[in-house]
């Protein structure tokens, strides 16, 4: 420790120095004002100072500032003649950390001292460690930030809801472990997904990400939604660690059978209201959340569900059912459905309102309703008859080898037709038809895959298994070639597909297309739903199908 003291009386001067350097301090004296602004000039740094008030050259109070300035961590204390309780106010007021009035007991002193300098120790290390703090936390805000605008960006296309899906959320942090995506498929379906990751904060958030390529990519190829969950699972499942899992509602609105399709893994239960018949339909759980089971041992298969233009769809997160509602207590799935039954075209502004008067939740809450008259009138709107052109538009494609594992040619295609002014009805039906029958040329032509692997119970985890193996095995005699042939004065477009594969007995397929009782074969059923010809030719490795717009 380094004590400076200013004291002009030898005696006391010699004596406090004796003392304290008795106890091993490092001690520096003065005897006037005149020396004490001197040792200030220096870089010398004290401890603790002892100052007499009374001084040959002024008062030792004239130099408590200075001394403040150039050793803010140093204990100042006051030795002084003078008892009076006003010059004491004053000297406190003035920055003194302690006093003590002449004759002065040094051990009592001394403890004064020790304790006024780890006072001021205690409080520089509470400086420094609160400058750490506000460093630490505007450091934390900017990453926040920053993750927060990437999440966003991430996310900004697929959380934009078309008008028919209204839409509540309320983080319980900045991160929301709660994400809704949506995005219309090339068919025209509508897919949306609801996804509660474990946990809160920028953890739960990081948990969804992997989501998102997987659910845009897939849905966008109007893929089935059993194929979306196997793949986000499997990529979960890999991906998370061990103790984390996202629970999962996923819906597909298909436009030409009004059928609403859904898988729930681990989420409340998918309302589904008709306000017209006053019934009320529930998709509950029936399934894990995603990243818990491995290949194996998920199930993808989805329920199928009627809907009218009179009805809605009210999905939510166990947020919005945890919570405690002021002059309400806790939602539940029932309460939820009756509201919309009583006022169902202010359900969901009622519901807005209860949940923005909360001060805090106990999970993220998300809600989202489908309102299924305003999607039929955008189904109508989209339906709107174009200018008759004349023209034609004839694509050849032969996609070969490797290639074949990397060419999205459905998607390709349709777009390029897109540009071209078809209407968005007919790219969405040529889109399906395509589709179909490019992957079964694949997949059953090239790669020569049995769609009966699929029946077994772990059927599906192998059948991709084989596909993968298959894909990685493709050589230059492999190939598919596709035909489009699109007259635009009739908006007919006939379609051939051929591929390097054996063929299959498409008579017995016939026979037995129209069974229910198969996880597969459904395809072969809606493209001969969609289209007004379908011949398969030769050995069952060319089809030619026609689709009148």
């Amino acid at each position: 420790m380094h004590i400076l003291i200013v004291e002009d009386d030898l005696l006391f001067n010699h004596f406090y120095s004796m003392f304290f350097q008795s106890k091993g301090v490092v001690v520096v004296s003065t005897y006037t004002l005149a020396e004490a602004r001197e040792i200030l000039t220096s870089a010398e740094l004290f401890d603790a100072i002892i100052l007499d008030n009374q001084l040959t050259d002024g008062e030792g109070l004239q130099l408590v500032p200075a001394l403040i300035e150039q050793y803010p961590d140093a204990a100042i204390l006051m030795v002084s003649a003078n008892d009076s309780a006003d010059f004491f106010l004053q000297a406190y007021a003035s920055g003194l950390d302690d006093y003590a009035v002449k004759p002065v007991n040094v051990d009592l002193l001394w403890v004064k001292i020790c304790r006024a300098v780890e006072v001021r120790r205690l409080q520089r290390v509470s400086r420094q460690q609160q400058a750490e703090l506000a460093n630490w936390v505007a450091q934390e805000q900017q990453e926040q930030a920053l993750a927060v605008h990437v999440l966003a960006s991430l996310t900004q296309l697929l959380q934009q809801m078309p008008a028919y899906i209204q839409v509540k959320t309320k983080p319980r942090s900045s991160f929301s472990g709660d994400i809704l995506l949506q995005q219309q498929g090339q068919d025209g379906s509508q897919y949306l997904l609801l996804a509660d990751s474990m946990g809160h904060g920028l953890a739960a958030a990081i948990s969804l990400m992997p989501v998102l390529e997987v659910f845009q990519s897939m849905s966008q190829q109007s893929l089935p939604l059993s194929n979306i969950v196997f793949e986000l699972n499997k990529k979960l499942n890999r991906q998370l660690p061990a103790d984390r899992f996202v629970a999962a509602l996923f819906i597909r609105l298909d436009p030409r059978t009004s059928e609403l399709e859904v898988w729930n893994g681990g989420m409340p239960p998918l309302l589904i209201i008709d306000s017209v018949q006053k019934s009320i339909l529930k998709a509950e759980s029936k399934n894990m959340a995603l990243g818990i089971l491995d290949e194996q041992e998920i199930d993808v298969t989805v329920e199928k569900f009627k809907w009218t233009t009179g009805s809605y769809a009210v999905g939510f997160t166990d947020g919005l059912t945890d919570t405690e509602f002021v002059g309400h207590g806790q939602f539940s799935a029932d309460f939820l459905a009756e509201t919309w039954l009583k006022q169902p075209e202010d359900a969901f502004q009622c519901l807005e309102q209860c949940i923005d008067g909360l001060s805090q939740t106990v999970d993220d809450i998300s809600v989202f309703s489908i309102h299924f008259n305003q999607y039929f009138q955008s189904l109508l709107a989209d339906m709107k008859v174009h200018d008759k052109k004349d023209g034609r538009l004839c694509l050849d494609f032969k996609i070969m080898g490797s290639a074949l594992s990397q060419v999205d040619a459905p998607l390709k295609i349709v777009q390029t037709f897109s540009a071209y002014g078809m209407p968005k009805n007919l790219t969405n039906t040529l889109f399906s038809v395509l589709t179909e029958l490019y992957l079964n040329a694949l997949e059953h032509g090239v790669l020569k895959l049995d769609s009966a692997i699929k029946q077994a119970e772990d059927g599906f985890s192998n059948y991709y298994l084989l596909r993968d193996q298959g894909l990685l095995s493709l050589t230059s005699d492999d190939f598919i070639s596709l035909t489009i042939d699109w007259s635009m004065d009739n908006n007919s477009i006939h379609i051939d597909v051929m591929d390097s594969g054996e063929g299959f007995n498409y008579q017995v397929m016939n026979e037995q297309r129209s069974t229910d009782e198969f996880f597969y074969g459904r395809g072969i059923n809606m493209i001969y739903s969609l289209c007004t010809e379908v011949n398969f030719k030769g050995c069952g490795n060319e089809v030619t199908a026609v689709i009148i717009g």
